[in-house]
């Protein structure tokens, strides 16, 4: 009887010892959970700020052939890297200057079309106000908002060319400095992944730019040719707009289609039919010859990482998808071939070849 007594009061004490266990709570672990509230409204609260230094990364990147092939020839680097910056954002902005006046009119005269084309949809199909905003505002709020990202990635592209002079002149340094946080038997795997990682960026970038060249170009020829009115601007929002993969043709299309439904159907025909062959041609056969095989990344992954970069940070979310996920099958290669096996990377790898 005494030792059931006993063994009831040892057992109580040890459930009553567990359950002070269960909610004792140390000092390091709260610290812990304040560490990590901080960083998360740390980040919430520089987000932009690291997308700036992101973009900034990648201009540099793109600029820095031309800065090594002055500093061959003499030009100190802190020289080279400022004018290059300088002249390549001069010259944009002298382009944009001398063609001001014609942009102005052409996007009034745009507006003022789309305005017009959206009012007899809404007489002619009452329906088709559950897909189109009910009201007028409703399209003015869809231009305000994309007017009002796309001015913010103005804003903050311009902060990242003045980051991208110092990134250009200080980059060995920053690397060092980067690479001392990676354990020691971990660095040379890291130094060739940023290596990789900087031969893809560049593709991208300088490719992109390219083919962007080459649209906008091409584009207003066509435009011209069909007579569609505000030819310079759907031009230039045809090349801005093919920096966003698959999305941005979309766009640009249904902007460019607009504008010729108000001339005739054989002009809208005309436009149709351009976009769409001429979008075949630089995926089929510009791109591929631009870019090369450094961007192996499918058409599935390119529209998700868009998609999730717009959603996460508007327009230049967009802009950064690609070059960030043409990273993930270099990280997949060196990084994660132990954990995903050697035969999930080899098939990742060929199918994306």
């Amino acid at each position: 009887m005494a030792g059931a007594y006993s063994a009831a009061i040892r057992a109580r004490k040890y459930m009553t010892t567990d359950r002070r266990r269960l909610f004792d709570v140390s000092w390091r672990a709260i610290a812990k959970v304040i560490a990590a509230m901080a960083l998360v409204w740390a980040w919430f609260q520089l987000w932009q700020f690291v997308l700036v230094i992101v973009v900034a990364i990648t201009i540099a990147v793109a600029l820095d052939p031309l800065v090594q092939a002055l500093e061959r020839r003499g030009v100190p680097r802190w020289l080279g890297a400022t004018l290059t910056v300088f002249l390549i954002a001069a010259a944009a902005a002298a382009m944009f200057a001398l063609s001001w006046v014609s942009i102005a009119q052409q996007s009034r005269f745009l507006v003022e079309n789309i305005t017009t084309v959206y009012r007899d949809l809404r007489s002619s199909f009452p329906a088709i106000q559950y897909v189109i905003p009910a009201q007028q505002d409703g399209l003015a709020g869809y231009a305000l908002s994309f007017t009002r990202s796309a001015a913010r990635a103005i804003g903050m592209f311009i902060v990242a060319l003045v980051l991208t002079v110092y990134m250009l002149i200080e980059w060995k340094r920053t690397l060092e400095w980067v690479l001392a946080f990676v354990p020691q038997e971990h660095r040379p795997k890291a130094r060739r992944t940023l290596v990789e990682a900087r031969t893809a960026v560049f593709s991208y970038v300088v490719g992109n730019a390219l083919t962007s060249l080459i649209t906008a170009v091409v584009t207003f020829v066509a435009l011209i040719a069909l007579k569609v009115p505000a030819a310079l601007v759907l031009a230039i929002i045809a090349g801005l707009l093919d920096f966003i993969p698959i999305v941005g043709f979309f766009l640009s299309l249904g902007v460019t289609a607009v504008a010729a439904s108000t001339v005739s159907m054989q002009a809208l025909v005309g436009v149709l039919v351009f976009y769409l062959a001429f979008n075949a041609l630089e995926n089929y056969f510009i791109a591929p010859k631009i870019y090369g095989r450094e961007l192996q990344v499918s058409k599935l992954a390119v529209l998700i990482a868009v998609a999730i970069g717009g959603q996460l940070a508007g327009v230049m979310g967009a802009l950064l998808a690609l070059p960030i996920a043409a990273t993930y099958p270099i990280v997949e290669r060196l990084w994660l071939r132990e954990q995903l096996g050697e035969d999930t990377v080899d098939i990742h790898k060929r199918l994306s070849a």
